[in-house]
């Protein structure tokens, strides 16, 4: 992976993926694991969606229900000609239905969502595990309510 320094107000960082990341993708956006990093990175088609998830994503954190935001990126895969824009963010591990902490939390986290108007596409798949708490993944478009 190569980058450049952060550009301006925004503290945008510019990335080349040179090497194979793992990624996930949903119906918005596409979740970088970047070994190497403290944060993962989160990526979206165009400069608005990312910008509206990292900004949805930044109220969710401070009500206590997501992970941490860090600088908005620029990414580009090294063989391909397109660019991605998104954000970092803290890396949460993956949880499943049987899981306990989501049999405990997941209808305490869904009301605090719904009081954030943020619980449009509420399923495991959507949320992962931090710090031994449950918390929310997707803020694409289809979360608000």
């Amino acid at each position: 992976m190569r980058k450049s320094k952060s550009v301006g107000f925004l503290n945008l960082e510019i990335l080349e993926l040179t090497k194979r990341v793992k990624s996930k993708r949903g119906c918005e956006a596409e979740y970088f694991d970047i070994p190497e990093r403290k944060f993962g990175i989160k990526t979206y088609q165009t400069f608005e969606e990312a910008y509206r998830g990292w900004n949805r994503q930044k109220i969710a954190h401070k009500a206590k229900v997501a992970p941490k935001t860090g600088k908005i990126v620029v990414i580009k895969k090294s063989k391909s000609e397109s660019w991605r824009f998104g954000y970092e963010t803290e890396k949460a591990i993956p949880v499943k239905e049987t899981s306990v902490l989501w049999k405990k939390e997941s209808d305490k986290l869904l009301q605090k969502l719904v009081k954030i108007k943020f619980s449009g596409d509420f399923h495991t798949a959507n949320c992962g595990i931090l710090r031994n708490k449950l918390v929310y993944l997707d803020f694409g478009d289809c979360c608000e309510m």
